[in-house]
């Protein structure tokens, strides 16, 4: 009996999370393309390992610069890293924004697909079309 009651705890754990990580508000990662990150203390640990085994974590974004280059145009760096065992697929688009928070319209403002081998990282350049850019916004999507 104490054994059931003790899985079924973990089940718990493991279905509602411990807590999610903050990432940048700008990013915004789709409940299909995000990992939801599970607490790493001493009991949830091994069975997350397992359970990240079965079905894999999914795409955690690490990292997100910008700076200006040499012409003035902004340039976006963002590290993602696949937490899961599997390649995982899935497309993105950034969106660039100017002083006053309106999107600058560019026709290289379209879905980009991106691969990500599993257990590795990635890397995701992207540069603004026009040196109005104060800031950008990204979304990802399922690849289609």
């Amino acid at each position: 009996m104490k054994k059931l009651g003790l899985m079924l705890i973990v089940m718990m754990v493991l279905i509602l999370g411990c807590g999610k990580k903050q990432q940048d508000p700008r990013i915004k990662v789709q409940e299909g393309v995000a990992s939801d990150t599970l607490g790493s203390n001493i009991v949830t640990k091994p069975v997350r390992h397992a359970f990240s085994a079965l079905v894999g974590d999914r795409i955690e974004v690490t990292q997100a610069v910008t700076r200006r280059n040499n012409a003035g145009i902004m340039e976006l760096q963002i590290k993602c890293r696949n937490k899961s065992y599997n390649t995982e697929r899935f497309q993105y688009k950034v969106e660039w924004v100017d002083a006053d928070g309106f999107v600058i319209n560019s026709s290289a403002v379209v879905w980009l697909p991106k691969s990500v081998a599993g257990k590795s990282t990635e890397t995701i350049i992207a540069a603004a079309p026009s040196d109005k850019a104060v800031d950008f916004r990204m979304n990802t999507r399922n690849q289609e």
